[in-house]
């Protein structure tokens, strides 16, 4: 599944933690934050892309207005988003 994402400068910063098929993604547009697991915030500008490998917990958010496109590598019957619980 593709999606193209537009988000507005007034969005929130707040960032979310979710489980997810293999994603990867491109800034089309302003600038993307994308922490995956432990790690630091990695900043992706206009033209650059990121990878998060399938089960990897990952938060993201935008830090200006802009679009992303991403695309989500689901199996077959599998769910596209998993709930991320804290062991």
């Amino acid at each position: 599944m593709n999606s193209a994402v537009q988000f507005a400068k007034q969005i929130s910063r707040r960032s979310e933690k979710r489980l997810r098929p293999e994603i990867p993604g491109s800034v089309i547009e302003g600038t993307y934050s994308v922490k995956q697991g432990d790690g630091d915030w990695k900043t992706y500008n206009p033209g650059e892309s990121w990878h998060v490998p399938a089960g990897v917990v990952h938060e993201s958010k935008p830090e200006s207005a802009g679009k992303t496109i991403n695309a989500f590598i689901v199996e077959k019957g599998k769910p596209l988003i998993n709930p991320f619980q804290k062991p």
